[in-house]
C-alpha cells in the first residue's frame, strides 16, 4: 500500500515552506466576508507561509451501528497538500476496526480492515480498499459499499470534505495568502442577503470536483460549526440486492479552542452528526432532530515549520 504520510511530507519538503497554492486562487484580504476577516484575524492573525505540517492524535467515541458507542483513537498528519487520518475503533475485546481516510493532492483514497480472531477477506475497488470477515460485515458495509458503488470523484469529494473539517486546526492555511480555498458570503435563499455570521468556504477549483462546505462563526468570531452534504450508502440486508442511497446533510460543531504556536487558536473539541431533512435550526442555533455520531478530543498537536 502507498505510504500516503510520507508522500504528503516529500510534497511539502519541495515546496521549502512555501504554500502550495494548489487552486491558484487570487483572492485577496478585500475580498472575503467581513465575518471571515474576523475570524482569521482571531485564529491566525499574521500569515504563516512556512507552516509545514501538523501531526495530532484524537481520541473519543463512536456511534457505528444500533446506536452503541464504541472507542475509538486516531493520528493524523495534515499539510495544504492533503490530509492523512488512520484510526482503531474498539469493537470488543475481539474484534477492532481500523480505518484510514486519505486526501493527497485532489485525491480521496479509503481504507478500512477488521482485525481480531478470524481472517480478514480483501475487497479492493476504484480507490478503495476493505478489508472484511462476515462477523462485522453489517458494521463495515456503509463504508464497503461506499468504494464499491461510487467513483473516484466521489470518493475525492468526501475526502476533501475532511481536509475542510480538520482544517481548523490550521487555519493559516485558510488564509487568502495560503492559495488553498476561497470563501464567499452565505446569502438567504429568500431575499438574497448576506448572513452576518456565515460564510460558505470551497477547497477545488475544479467545478466537477468541488468541495465546499457553510461555516457558522459565534459572538467573538471563532468558527463554531462547518455543514456540508454527502450520498449516504443505505445497505440492503437481502442476499445480492444493491444498496441505495439518499443525500445526507451532516454538521461538525467545535469548541474548547486554545492557542498554540505562532498565535493560531484552534479548537481541541469536536463533534459530528446527521441533520434530517426538514430540521430547523433553534434559538440556540442548534438543528432540532440533530443524530449526534463522533465526538472527540484533539491532543498532542506537532506543527512544523521550515524556518
Amino acid at each position: 500500500m502507498v505510504n500516503y504520510r510520507n508522500q504528503l511530507l516529500q510534497t511539502a519538503d519541495k515546496e521549502g515552506g512555501a504554500m502550495m497554492k494548489r487552486q491558484q486562487y487570487n483572492q485577496t484580504w478585500e475580498e472575503l466576508p467581513q465575518c471571515v476577516q474576523r475570524y482569521l484575524q482571531r485564529v491566525a492573525p499574521e500569515p504563516l507561509p512556512n507552516l509545514k505540517s501538523l501531526s495530532y492524535q484524537q481520541r473519543g467515541e463512536v456511534s457505528l451501528w444500533d446506536g452503541r458507542w464504541d472507542n475509538f483513537t486516531s493520528s493524523g498528519l495534515i499539510t495544504a497538500g492533503g490530509l492523512v487520518l488512520s484510526g482503531i475503533v474498539e469493537i470488543n475485546s475481539a474484534f477492532d476496526y481500523h480505518y484510514s481516510d486519505v486526501y493527497v493532492e485532489g485525491q480521496g483514497h479509503r481504507v478500512g480492515y477488521q482485525s481480531g480472531m478470524c481472517m480478514s477477506g480483501i475487497l479492493y475497488a476504484q480507490n478503495v480498499e476493505v478489508r472484511f470477515t462476515s462477523p462485522l460485515y453489517p458494521l463495515c458495509y456503509d463504508f464497503l459499499a461506499e468504494g464499491e458503488d461510487r467513483d473516484a470523484k466521489d470518493i475525492n469529494k468526501i475526502e476533501g470534505s475532511n481536509w475542510l473539517l480538520d482544517s481548523v486546526l490550521t487555519p493559516s492555511l485558510l488564509r487568502p495568502e495560503a492559495g488553498v480555498v476561497t470563501w464567499k458570503a452565505d446569502k438567504t435563499h429568500k431575499d438574497g442577503k448576506e448572513l452576518a455570521n456565515s460564510a460558505v468556504v470551497t477547497l477545488s477549483e475544479k467545478e466537477h470536483e468541488q468541495v465546499w462546505a457553510t461555516a457558522t462563526f459565534n459572538g467573538e468570531g471563532l468558527m463554531t460549526r462547518l455543514e456540508y452534504t454527502k450520498r449516504r450508502t443505505i445497505p440492503d440486508p437481502r442476499p445480492g440486492k444493491r444498496p441505495s442511497y439518499h443525500m445526507t446533510k451532516w454538521e461538525c460543531r467545535f469548541s474548547e479552542y486554545q492557542e498554540q504556536e505562532r498565535g493560531m487558536w484552534v479548537p481541541l473539541h469536536v463533534e459530528r452528526g446527521m441533520v434530517p431533512w426538514g430540521s430547523f435550526r433553534g434559538k440556540d442555533g442548534d438543528y432540532d432532530g440533530f443524530l449526534l455520531d463522533y465526538r472527540a478530543d484533539r491532543v498532542a498537536l506537532e506543527y512544523e515549520f521550515h524556518d
